[in-house]
């Protein structure tokens, strides 16, 4: 019993490492989406003022 119960606590220990980094690359996911977006806004903005200075 005592190693079921030391295996249990081994897959529940890996569980939460897995949880852990699973929260971790949703966080830098959406960092990353948020860094894309603002990267997208400078170059509208860029492609803005080009259009302008053509005109």
């Amino acid at each position: 019993m005592d190693e079921n119960g030391s295996d249990e606590a081994a897959v529940c220990e890996d569980c939460s490492e897995l949880k852990k980094e699973i929260e971790d690359l949703k966080s830098r996911l959406q960092q990353y989406e948020q860094s894309i977006a603002n990267h997208r806004r400078l170059l509208l903005n860029q492609l803005e003022q080009l259009n302008r200075l053509e005109s």
